[in-house]
């Protein structure tokens, strides 16, 4: 797998511990990596349209699908 892959799988993984999601610093810890590599592969990740990540500081992540999935189990009136 490539780190991207990894990054990405963690996140999927990961991410529904924390109702904001994971942060970067998080990411990098787990996966042995710096802080900057994990988050120009988050920011890749971004703009591929696999994740989405807050305007917040820590900024957090979540994979989208994810999100998605909890808006369709809403009912909606």
């Amino acid at each position: 797998k490539t780190a991207k892959q990894l990054v990405y799988d963690f996140v999927q993984q990961n991410a529904y511990r924390n109702e904001k999601g994971i942060d970067t610093l998080a990411i990098a810890n787990e996966l042995g990596m710096l802080r900057t590599n994990a988050s120009a592969l988050l920011n890749e990740l971004v703009k591929e349209g696999k994740l989405i990540k807050t305007s917040t500081r820590p900024v957090y992540y979540r994979v989208l699908d994810n999100i998605r999935d909890e808006f369709s189990n809403i009912d909606w009136l």
